[in-house]
């Protein structure tokens, strides 16, 4: 069975599909962290998003995986929290708007969704990646929500930001997302929204993995 969780920035997607995976005891994989893994390299190896041979030169030069602990691997090497930072938050739609890096991250998805089982969170899980997906939700909470929650998130990890700057930051995330036109963020027409704002962590992790259940039956 596969489980496609879309939705907004800071919705709780992927701590929520995290916690799905592990209560059905399926695989996670979390596609933003590979979009956020390409910003980082960019970054890094300073490549121009206006540089047709420069992206598929960099692009050339990176591999992604998960390990058994779904940790993101870049190159082999983990992550962890240099993904996660302000200037990589800031060029991350830039970056996954670009149809080249689209196109390979959905080919890396796709591959690993040919393992069974799993769930998958991101912007474009149900209506591109995987469209006939089993259970399509998508998630939303309002802006001001969603950037407390940024905000906490990040100093629980030593990053101090803004509210001011995440909030700014998340409204133009979304503008980009939804208007790009690669693959842009929209509900599919078969999802179930969840509205997360008043929902507790346990809650909405709750309803998904009821909803799985009910497939099951």
């Amino acid at each position: 069975m596969v489980i496609a969780i879309d939705g907004f920035s800071g919705t709780g997607k992927s701590s929520t599909a995290k916690e799905v995976a592990r209560k059905l005891g399926y695989t996670y994989i979390d596609t933003g962290a590979m979009y956020r893994s390409v910003t980082l390299f960019f970054l890094q190896q300073k490549i121009s998003c206006s540089s047709v041979p420069d992206i598929e030169s960099a692009l050339n030069k990176i591999h992604l995986d998960f390990n058994e602990g779904s940790e993101l691997l870049l190159n082999g090497q983990p992550v962890g929290d240099s993904i996660r930072t302000m200037q990589v938050s800031e060029q991350v739609s830039t970056v996954s708007a670009i149809p080249l890096v689209r196109k390979k991250m959905v080919d890396y998805q796709r591959k690993i969704g040919e393992r069974g089982n799993l769930v998958m969170d991101g912007r474009d899980i149900g209506t591109v990646v995987f469209p006939n997906a089993d259970l399509k939700v998508f998630m939303t909470a309002d802006v001001a929500i969603r950037a407390r929650r940024r905000q906490e998130e990040l100093e629980k990890k030593g990053i101090e930001s803004k509210l001011s700057e995440i909030t700014a930051n998340l409204k133009e995330r979304d503008r980009l997302d939804s208007t790009r036109e690669e693959s842009p963020l929209r509900k599919a027409d078969n999802a179930i929204e969840i509205d997360t704002s008043d929902l507790t962590f346990d809650e909405q992790v709750h309803k998904i993995v009821s909803l799985v259940q009910e497939l099951e039956r």
